[in-house]
């Protein structure tokens, strides 16, 4: 079930939804992100915020998958600031399609900005779009671990509800 997730991440780009409507300096990454899943509609689809339903297009009730690497999304959740390691803590309720296992007990995406930026969002649920990336670390027991972090766009936050 897990490669099949991760399948259906890399098919559809996961454009994620969200209630907000999407900055205009955001619009053109979205239709892109959406230009990869379907040639229609991609514009309003955008300029919605990305979505409309409670899951991605092409996912369904029950199917969770985790987000992909070069992907943009309409991401939903809490700002936590850590030691100023800024973190996500992903509304599972707003996502259920990334609430696999793993992600209801480690619900976090790291934020790859300045916490400065964030100290006004701190402990507040906010939406915004963001760039995942991931990097490969080397652990202490010589294993190695794949690490998913958030890069926020040009006007990332949408609202804060």
């Amino acid at each position: 079930m897990r490669k099949t997730g991760i399948v259906l991440a890399i098919l559809f780009g996961l454009c994620a939804f969200a209630s907000a409507r999407a900055s205009e300096s955001n619009l053109d990454e979205l239709i892109q992100s959406c230009m990869a899943v379907a040639k229609t509609d991609c514009t309003k689809w955008a300029s919605a915020g990305g979505g409309g339903g409670g899951f991605p297009r092409g996912l369904t009730s029950g199917v969770t998958v985790e987000l992909a690497a070069g992907e943009a999304y309409v991401l939903s959740g809490v700002i936590t600031i850590v030691k100023n390691e800024v973190y996500l803590a992903i509304d599972l309720d707003d996502q259920p399609w990334l609430a696999s296992s793993r992600r209801k007990q480690q619900p976090f995406y790291r934020i790859d900005d300045d916490a400065a930026k964030w100290r006004n969002y701190s402990r507040k649920k906010v939406s915004g779009i963001f760039r995942v990336e991931g990097s490969i670390w080397s652990t202490t027991n010589g294993r190695y671990t794949y690490d998913l972090y958030l890069t926020p766009t040009e006007g990332s936050v949408l609202n804060n509800p």
